[in-house]
Protein backbone atom coordinates (compact mmCIF):
# COMPACT_ATOMS: atom_id res chain seq x y z
CA UNK A 1 0.00 0.00 0.00
CA UNK A 2 2.81 2.41 0.88
CA UNK A 3 4.47 1.82 -2.43
CA UNK A 4 1.22 2.25 -4.33
CA UNK A 5 0.63 5.63 -2.73
CA UNK A 6 4.18 6.71 -3.46
CA UNK A 7 3.88 5.60 -7.08
CA UNK A 8 0.74 7.66 -7.52
CA UNK A 9 2.40 10.73 -6.01
CA UNK A 10 5.45 10.27 -8.19
CA UNK A 11 3.37 9.99 -11.35
CA UNK A 12 1.56 13.19 -10.48
CA UNK A 13 4.85 15.01 -9.99
CA UNK A 14 6.37 13.60 -13.19
CA UNK A 15 3.32 14.74 -15.12
CA UNK A 16 4.11 18.30 -14.08
CA UNK A 17 1.18 18.52 -11.71
CA UNK A 18 2.98 19.01 -8.43
CA UNK A 19 -0.13 19.19 -6.31
CA UNK A 20 -1.03 18.14 -2.86
CA UNK A 21 -4.72 18.89 -2.69
CA UNK A 22 -5.90 16.35 -0.19
CA UNK A 23 -9.38 15.56 0.91
CA UNK A 24 -10.01 17.16 4.27
CA UNK A 25 -11.10 13.88 5.77
CA UNK A 26 -7.81 12.22 4.84
CA UNK A 27 -5.79 13.40 7.86
CA UNK A 28 -7.71 16.21 9.50
CA UNK A 29 -9.29 15.13 12.76
CA UNK A 30 -12.35 17.37 12.48
CA UNK A 31 -14.77 18.85 10.00
CA UNK A 32 -13.64 22.24 8.64
CA UNK A 33 -15.22 25.30 10.20
CA UNK A 34 -16.70 28.15 8.21
CA UNK A 35 -13.56 30.17 8.81
CA UNK A 36 -11.41 27.31 7.51
CA UNK A 37 -13.56 26.92 4.41
CA UNK A 38 -13.21 30.64 3.80
CA UNK A 39 -9.43 30.46 4.19
CA UNK A 40 -9.21 27.46 1.87
CA UNK A 41 -7.43 25.20 4.35
CA UNK A 42 -7.83 23.70 7.80
CA UNK A 43 -5.88 25.06 10.76
CA UNK A 44 -4.76 21.80 12.35
CA UNK A 45 -2.07 20.24 10.15
CA UNK A 46 0.72 21.06 7.70
CA UNK A 47 2.16 18.51 5.26
CA UNK A 48 5.93 18.55 4.91
CA UNK A 49 8.10 16.96 2.24
CA UNK A 50 11.62 16.30 3.50
CA UNK A 51 14.71 17.02 1.40
CA UNK A 52 16.05 13.89 -0.29
CA UNK A 53 19.29 13.83 1.69
CA UNK A 54 17.35 13.54 4.94
CA UNK A 55 14.60 11.09 4.01
CA UNK A 56 16.15 8.23 6.01
CA UNK A 57 16.61 10.36 9.10
CA UNK A 58 14.41 9.88 12.18
CA UNK A 59 12.45 13.02 13.07
CA UNK A 60 10.81 14.41 16.18
CA UNK A 61 8.67 17.50 16.65
CA UNK A 62 11.68 19.34 18.07
CA UNK A 63 13.45 19.12 14.70
CA UNK A 64 11.01 21.64 13.24
CA UNK A 65 11.65 24.47 15.70
CA UNK A 66 8.20 25.68 16.71
CA UNK A 67 6.35 25.77 20.02
CA UNK A 68 3.08 25.56 18.09
CA UNK A 69 3.64 21.88 17.22
CA UNK A 70 1.74 19.24 19.15
CA UNK A 71 3.10 16.16 17.38
CA UNK A 72 4.28 14.79 14.06
CA UNK A 73 3.19 11.69 12.19
CA UNK A 74 4.99 9.85 9.38
CA UNK A 75 2.34 7.85 7.49
CA UNK A 76 4.74 6.29 4.98
CA UNK A 77 8.21 5.90 6.53
CA UNK A 78 11.10 5.12 4.21
CA UNK A 79 14.08 2.96 5.12
CA UNK A 80 17.24 2.28 3.10
CA UNK A 81 16.07 -1.33 2.75
CA UNK A 82 12.96 -0.35 0.75
CA UNK A 83 13.36 -1.32 -2.91
CA UNK A 84 12.30 2.15 -4.07
CA UNK A 85 14.23 4.03 -1.38
CA UNK A 86 16.90 5.46 -3.67
CA UNK A 87 14.46 6.70 -6.26
CA UNK A 88 14.52 10.50 -6.16
CA UNK A 89 10.83 10.61 -7.06
CA UNK A 90 9.88 9.08 -3.69
CA UNK A 91 9.94 11.40 -0.73
CA UNK A 92 9.42 11.31 2.99
CA UNK A 93 6.14 12.93 3.97
CA UNK A 94 5.57 14.21 7.52
CA UNK A 95 2.31 15.52 8.98
CA UNK A 96 2.88 18.31 11.50
CA UNK A 97 -0.08 18.91 13.83
CA UNK A 98 -0.70 22.08 15.82
CA UNK A 99 -1.60 22.11 19.48
CA UNK A 100 -5.36 22.11 19.98
CA UNK A 101 -5.47 25.56 21.56
CA UNK A 102 -3.22 27.00 18.82
CA UNK A 103 -5.33 26.09 15.77
CA UNK A 104 -5.84 29.50 14.17
CA UNK A 105 -5.21 30.90 10.71
CA UNK A 106 -2.49 33.17 12.07
CA UNK A 107 -0.68 30.33 13.83
CA UNK A 108 -0.78 27.84 10.99
CA UNK A 109 0.57 30.40 8.52
CA UNK A 110 3.26 31.33 11.04
CA UNK A 111 4.13 27.63 11.31
CA UNK A 112 4.31 27.42 7.52
CA UNK A 113 6.74 30.32 7.42
CA UNK A 114 8.89 28.67 10.09
CA UNK A 115 8.85 25.32 8.30
CA UNK A 116 9.71 26.91 4.96
CA UNK A 117 13.03 28.05 6.49
CA UNK A 118 13.81 24.73 8.16
CA UNK A 119 16.97 22.98 6.93
CA UNK A 120 15.19 19.64 6.48
CA UNK A 121 12.12 20.86 4.59
CA UNK A 122 11.79 20.67 0.81
CA UNK A 123 8.11 21.60 0.40
CA UNK A 124 5.16 22.47 2.60
CA UNK A 125 1.45 22.10 1.90
CA UNK A 126 -1.62 23.06 3.84
CA UNK A 127 -4.60 20.76 4.21
CA UNK A 128 -6.64 22.43 1.48
CA UNK A 129 -10.42 22.31 1.70
CA UNK A 130 -10.80 22.76 -2.05
CA UNK A 131 -8.13 23.76 -4.53
CA UNK A 132 -4.49 24.30 -3.78
CA UNK A 133 -2.64 27.59 -3.86
CA UNK A 134 0.96 28.57 -3.11
CA UNK A 135 2.06 29.33 0.44
CA UNK A 136 5.35 31.21 0.93
CA UNK A 137 6.84 30.07 -2.41
CA UNK A 138 10.53 30.71 -3.00
CA UNK A 139 10.34 31.05 -6.80
CA UNK A 140 7.71 32.13 -9.34
CA UNK A 141 7.74 28.60 -10.75
CA UNK A 142 6.33 27.34 -7.45
CA UNK A 143 3.33 29.60 -7.94
CA UNK A 144 2.85 28.38 -11.49
CA UNK A 145 0.18 29.63 -13.85
CA UNK A 146 -3.43 30.07 -12.89
CA UNK A 147 -5.38 29.08 -15.98
CA UNK A 148 -8.73 29.82 -17.51
CA UNK A 149 -11.03 27.24 -19.06
CA UNK A 150 -12.11 28.97 -22.25
CA UNK A 151 -10.13 26.96 -24.77
CA UNK A 152 -11.74 23.65 -25.65
CA UNK A 153 -10.99 22.40 -29.14
CA UNK A 154 -13.38 21.33 -31.86
CA UNK A 155 -13.56 17.92 -33.49
CA UNK A 156 -13.42 18.11 -36.44
CA UNK A 157 -11.89 21.55 -36.89
CA UNK A 158 -14.41 24.36 -37.30
CA UNK A 159 -13.38 27.23 -39.55
CA UNK A 160 -15.13 29.75 -37.30
CA UNK A 161 -13.21 28.75 -34.19
CA UNK A 162 -10.30 31.05 -33.39
CA UNK A 163 -7.25 28.84 -32.94
CA UNK A 164 -4.93 31.70 -32.07
CA UNK A 165 -5.50 31.37 -28.35
CA UNK A 166 -8.80 33.19 -27.83
CA UNK A 167 -10.88 30.04 -27.72
CA UNK A 168 -14.36 31.06 -26.63
CA UNK A 169 -13.56 34.52 -25.27
CA UNK A 170 -15.91 36.20 -27.75
CA UNK A 171 -18.71 33.86 -26.73
CA UNK A 172 -21.89 35.45 -25.28
CA UNK A 173 -21.12 33.72 -21.99
CA UNK A 174 -18.21 36.10 -21.36
CA UNK A 175 -20.01 39.12 -22.78
CA UNK A 176 -22.82 38.56 -20.28
CA UNK A 177 -20.94 37.30 -17.21
CA UNK A 178 -17.50 38.91 -17.48
CA UNK A 179 -18.01 40.97 -14.34
CA UNK A 180 -18.89 38.03 -12.12
CA UNK A 181 -16.11 35.95 -13.62
CA UNK A 182 -13.53 38.65 -12.96
CA UNK A 183 -14.84 38.88 -9.40
CA UNK A 184 -14.18 35.15 -9.15
CA UNK A 185 -10.62 35.52 -10.47
CA UNK A 186 -9.99 38.35 -8.03
CA UNK A 187 -11.26 36.28 -5.09
CA UNK A 188 -8.98 33.39 -6.13
CA UNK A 189 -6.01 35.77 -6.19
CA UNK A 190 -6.92 37.23 -2.79
CA UNK A 191 -6.96 33.79 -1.24
CA UNK A 192 -3.25 33.24 -1.82
CA UNK A 193 -1.99 36.83 -2.15
CA UNK A 194 -1.08 37.12 1.58
CA UNK A 195 1.37 34.23 1.22
CA UNK A 196 3.19 35.21 -1.99
CA UNK A 197 5.89 37.33 -0.42
CA UNK A 198 8.11 39.58 -2.52
CA UNK A 199 8.59 37.26 -5.49
CA UNK A 200 8.82 39.04 -8.87
CA UNK A 201 5.99 37.02 -10.33
CA UNK A 202 4.69 39.57 -12.85
CA UNK A 203 8.03 39.92 -14.68
CA UNK A 204 8.44 36.15 -14.65
CA UNK A 205 5.00 35.64 -16.19
CA UNK A 206 5.65 38.26 -18.87
CA UNK A 207 9.01 36.72 -19.78
CA UNK A 208 7.75 33.14 -19.73
CA UNK A 209 4.21 33.14 -21.05
CA UNK A 210 3.75 36.08 -23.42
CA UNK A 211 5.82 34.83 -26.33
CA UNK A 212 2.86 33.61 -28.41
CA UNK A 213 1.61 35.66 -31.33
CA UNK A 214 -1.43 36.58 -29.22
CA UNK A 215 -2.05 35.93 -25.51
CA UNK A 216 -5.20 36.47 -23.46
CA UNK A 217 -4.61 37.38 -19.83
CA UNK A 218 -6.32 38.70 -16.73
CA UNK A 219 -4.30 41.36 -14.94
CA UNK A 220 -5.05 42.11 -11.29
CA UNK A 221 -4.33 45.70 -10.31
CA UNK A 222 -3.54 47.14 -6.90
CA UNK A 223 -6.73 48.14 -5.12
CA UNK A 224 -7.02 51.95 -5.24
CA UNK A 225 -6.83 53.54 -1.81
CA UNK A 226 -8.80 56.67 -2.67
CA UNK A 227 -11.50 55.24 -4.93
CA UNK A 228 -14.56 57.53 -4.99
CA UNK A 229 -17.74 55.97 -3.70
CA UNK A 230 -19.65 56.48 -6.94
CA UNK A 231 -21.00 54.10 -9.56
CA UNK A 232 -18.49 53.33 -12.31
CA UNK A 233 -15.45 54.52 -10.34
CA UNK A 234 -13.72 51.11 -10.34
CA UNK A 235 -14.26 50.57 -14.04
CA UNK A 236 -12.93 54.05 -14.78
CA UNK A 237 -9.88 53.34 -12.60
CA UNK A 238 -9.21 50.04 -14.39
CA UNK A 239 -9.47 51.55 -17.86
CA UNK A 240 -7.40 54.57 -16.90
CA UNK A 241 -4.50 52.49 -15.61
CA UNK A 242 -4.38 50.28 -18.70
CA UNK A 243 -4.82 53.06 -21.26
CA UNK A 244 -1.79 54.90 -19.90
CA UNK A 245 0.39 52.18 -21.46
CA UNK A 246 -1.73 50.08 -23.86
CA UNK A 247 -4.26 50.92 -26.54
CA UNK A 248 -7.99 50.44 -26.15
CA UNK A 249 -7.75 47.60 -28.70
CA UNK A 250 -5.90 45.55 -26.06
CA UNK A 251 -8.84 45.70 -23.64
CA UNK A 252 -11.40 42.89 -23.90
CA UNK A 253 -13.29 42.99 -20.58
CA UNK A 254 -13.13 45.39 -17.64
CA UNK A 255 -14.48 44.58 -14.17
CA UNK A 256 -16.99 46.99 -12.65
CA UNK A 257 -16.36 46.25 -8.97
CA UNK A 258 -12.83 44.80 -8.63
CA UNK A 259 -9.42 45.87 -10.05
CA UNK A 260 -9.19 43.32 -12.86
CA UNK A 261 -9.06 43.49 -16.67
CA UNK A 262 -8.87 40.90 -19.45
CA UNK A 263 -6.36 41.90 -22.14
CA UNK A 264 -5.37 40.73 -25.59
CA UNK A 265 -1.59 41.21 -25.89
CA UNK A 266 1.23 40.41 -28.28
CA UNK A 267 4.97 40.06 -27.58
CA UNK A 268 5.34 43.71 -28.56
CA UNK A 269 3.17 44.68 -25.58
CA UNK A 270 5.44 43.11 -22.96
CA UNK A 271 7.51 46.21 -22.26
CA UNK A 272 4.35 48.28 -21.87
CA UNK A 273 3.00 45.79 -19.32
CA UNK A 274 6.23 46.06 -17.32
CA UNK A 275 5.69 49.79 -16.98
CA UNK A 276 2.31 49.38 -15.29
CA UNK A 277 3.40 49.52 -11.65
CA UNK A 278 -0.14 48.83 -10.46
CA UNK A 279 -0.18 45.25 -11.82
CA UNK A 280 0.12 42.85 -8.87
CA UNK A 281 -0.69 39.56 -10.63
CA UNK A 282 -1.23 38.09 -14.08
CA UNK A 283 -3.04 34.87 -14.95
CA UNK A 284 -4.78 33.30 -17.87
CA UNK A 285 -7.93 35.10 -19.04
CA UNK A 286 -10.68 34.52 -16.45
CA UNK A 287 -8.36 32.32 -14.42
CA UNK A 288 -9.75 30.13 -11.70
CA UNK A 289 -8.52 27.88 -8.89
CA UNK A 290 -5.93 25.27 -9.68
CA UNK A 291 -7.11 21.72 -10.07
CA UNK A 292 -6.18 19.12 -7.51
CA UNK A 293 -4.60 15.78 -8.25
CA UNK A 294 -7.80 13.78 -8.58
CA UNK A 295 -9.40 12.78 -11.84
CA UNK A 296 -6.15 13.02 -13.75
CA UNK A 297 -7.46 11.14 -16.77
CA UNK A 298 -10.97 12.52 -16.69
CA UNK A 299 -12.14 14.57 -19.65
CA UNK A 300 -15.36 15.34 -21.43
CA UNK A 301 -17.10 16.61 -24.52
CA UNK A 302 -20.15 18.68 -25.42
CA UNK A 303 -21.65 18.43 -28.87
CA UNK A 304 -22.11 21.81 -30.51
CA UNK A 305 -25.83 22.51 -30.51
CA UNK A 306 -26.57 20.16 -27.63
CA UNK A 307 -28.10 22.78 -25.35
CA UNK A 308 -30.78 20.75 -23.58
CA UNK A 309 -28.36 19.01 -21.27
CA UNK A 310 -27.33 15.73 -22.83
CA UNK A 311 -23.60 15.30 -22.52
CA UNK A 312 -21.09 12.88 -23.94
CA UNK A 313 -18.39 11.95 -21.46
CA UNK A 314 -14.94 10.62 -22.14
CA UNK A 315 -12.66 8.64 -19.92
CA UNK A 316 -9.09 8.12 -21.09
CA UNK A 317 -10.18 8.92 -24.64
CA UNK A 318 -13.04 6.42 -24.83
CA UNK A 319 -16.71 7.33 -24.99
CA UNK A 320 -18.84 5.82 -22.24
CA UNK A 321 -22.59 5.48 -22.22
CA UNK A 322 -24.87 6.12 -25.14
CA UNK A 323 -23.88 8.81 -27.61
CA UNK A 324 -26.44 11.64 -27.66
CA UNK A 325 -27.00 13.72 -30.77
CA UNK A 326 -28.42 17.17 -31.41
CA UNK A 327 -32.19 17.16 -32.07
CA UNK A 328 -35.12 19.44 -32.77
CA UNK A 329 -35.58 20.23 -29.07
CA UNK A 330 -32.14 21.86 -29.06
CA UNK A 331 -33.00 24.00 -32.08
CA UNK A 332 -36.28 25.06 -30.43
CA UNK A 333 -34.50 26.12 -27.22
CA UNK A 334 -31.89 28.13 -29.16
CA UNK A 335 -34.64 29.88 -31.12
CA UNK A 336 -36.67 30.66 -27.99
CA UNK A 337 -33.54 32.01 -26.31
CA UNK A 338 -32.77 34.19 -29.34
CA UNK A 339 -36.35 35.55 -29.21
CA UNK A 340 -36.06 36.33 -25.49
CA UNK A 341 -38.70 33.76 -24.55
CA UNK A 342 -36.47 31.43 -22.53
CA UNK A 343 -33.13 31.55 -20.79
CA UNK A 344 -30.90 28.95 -19.10
CA UNK A 345 -30.58 28.94 -15.33
CA UNK A 346 -27.99 26.21 -14.79
CA UNK A 347 -24.88 24.99 -16.66
CA UNK A 348 -24.63 28.41 -18.21
CA UNK A 349 -21.20 27.93 -19.73
CA UNK A 350 -22.30 24.76 -21.50
CA UNK A 351 -25.43 26.41 -22.89
CA UNK A 352 -23.70 29.50 -24.25
CA UNK A 353 -20.75 27.55 -25.63
CA UNK A 354 -22.95 25.08 -27.48
CA UNK A 355 -25.61 27.54 -28.69
CA UNK A 356 -23.24 29.76 -30.70
CA UNK A 357 -23.13 27.34 -33.62
CA UNK A 358 -21.13 29.56 -35.97
CA UNK A 359 -18.80 31.11 -33.36
CA UNK A 360 -19.75 34.67 -34.28
CA UNK A 361 -20.24 35.78 -30.69
CA UNK A 362 -24.03 35.94 -30.96
CA UNK A 363 -26.92 33.53 -30.38
CA UNK A 364 -29.70 34.15 -32.87
CA UNK A 365 -31.97 32.53 -35.45
CA UNK A 366 -28.97 31.63 -37.62
CA UNK A 367 -27.70 29.40 -34.79
CA UNK A 368 -31.15 27.83 -34.38
CA UNK A 369 -31.20 27.05 -38.10
CA UNK A 370 -27.74 25.45 -37.96
CA UNK A 371 -28.82 23.49 -34.91
CA UNK A 372 -31.88 22.16 -36.74
CA UNK A 373 -29.83 21.29 -39.82
CA UNK A 374 -27.33 19.47 -37.59
CA UNK A 375 -30.19 17.53 -36.01
CA UNK A 376 -31.37 16.55 -39.50
CA UNK A 377 -27.88 15.40 -40.52
CA UNK A 378 -27.50 18.20 -43.07
CA UNK A 379 -24.62 19.86 -41.24
CA UNK A 380 -21.45 18.37 -39.85
CA UNK A 381 -21.57 17.58 -36.14
CA UNK A 382 -18.85 19.21 -34.04
CA UNK A 383 -17.68 18.34 -30.54
CA UNK A 384 -16.26 20.82 -28.06
CA UNK A 385 -13.70 18.69 -26.30
CA UNK A 386 -12.08 19.68 -23.02
CA UNK A 387 -9.75 18.20 -20.44
CA UNK A 388 -10.40 17.92 -16.73
CA UNK A 389 -14.10 18.38 -16.09
CA UNK A 390 -13.35 20.15 -12.82
CA UNK A 391 -11.67 22.92 -14.81
CA UNK A 392 -15.06 23.67 -16.35
CA UNK A 393 -16.42 24.69 -12.98
CA UNK A 394 -18.80 27.55 -13.66
CA UNK A 395 -18.91 30.15 -10.85
CA UNK A 396 -21.85 31.82 -12.58
CA UNK A 397 -24.24 28.88 -12.22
Amino acid sequence: MKKAVSVILALIMLAGIFTFSLNVSAYSEKEPTGEELGAGFTFDVVYVIIKDEYKFREFTAEDFGSDLIDRIEIPYPITPEDEWADDEDFWLEIHVYLKENEMTKKNITELCRTLSKNEYVKKIFLNYTGYEFPVFPETPEEIGVFSGAYRPYTEPEHEGYDRNGAGMLNNPYYKKYYNGLLNHSYSVYNQFAPYMGDIEYVDWFIDTYLEKEVSYITVILAYPEDLPDIEGAMKEYNIGIIKEHLSEENIMYVADTVPAVVLRVTPEDRNALRKIDDIVFIGDAFFTSKMGGSGLAESGVYTLGNVTGRQNEYYEGEKVGSVKFVNAADARLVLRFAAGLEKPETELKRFYYCADMNFDGEINSADARLCLRTAAGLEKEYDLTFGYKSSWYDPMG
